[in-house]
């Protein structure tokens, strides 16, 4: 936003920041960002990225729980769900040697933005399951550690979504390449680390 603002002063931003499932149309925005896996719809989605799913938890939690060793040994323990997901408990994870296997965690805590789950998770509240690119600082300095490295969840992808129409706006158009070219150059830094 700063790096826009600063390119485009005359531009008057109006920004909203929620895990929510807002659709643009109804909310009226111009562009709208989405990290997940999206639902059909009529919206314009193009993606930006890929990213994992990590199963995270800090050390003080596994100090009070056993480490898992398996999706199933995570569901006699303390889970903060993300609200905001369709099915917030119910994960399907494939196995090292490829095989799928479904789990349905019991959540302890439920939230409904990022930053609080990844912060829950940190002070030790229970663990949780977050995108790569969010945890990576975190788990480079030991304050979370990831569970069941071996055992892939679903990929997701970050996406910009715009509604529907004939035309966009000049500093739309403009909103968009900067944003995507200024998270693709920090993501792949981030994951260089």
């Amino acid at each position: 936003m700063a790096a826009f603002r600063k390119a485009y002063p005359a531009v008057t931003i109006d920004l909203t920041i929620s895990d929510q499932k807002l659709d643009p149309v109804d909310a009226r925005f111009d562009i709208a960002y989405r990290a997940g896996w999206l639902e059909n719809s009529g919206n314009i989605a193009r993606k930006l990225a890929d990213f994992h799913q990590y199963i995270v938890a800090a050390p003080s939690f596994l100090s009070e729980h056993s480490t898992p060793t398996s999706p199933a040994d995570l569901q006699g323990l303390p889970f903060i769900e993300h609200r905001a997901l369709v099915n917030p408990c119910d994960w399907g994870f494939t196995s090292p040697s490829g095989k799928p296997v479904k789990t349905t965690m019991n959540a302890s805590i439920s939230a409904d933005v990022t930053p609080v789950i990844k912060n829950m998770a940190i002070a030790g509240a229970g663990f949780a399951i977050l995108p790569d690119f969010y945890v990576l600082n975190e788990l480079r300095n030991g304050s979370l550690i990831r569970l069941l490295p071996n055992w892939d969840l679903p990929r997701a992808g970050v996406y910009s979504v715009f509604p529907p129409a004939d035309y966009r706006s000049a500093a739309t158009k403009a909103f968009a390449d900067l944003f995507r070219d200024m998270f693709r150059t920090r993501l792949a830094e981030f994951r260089k680390g």
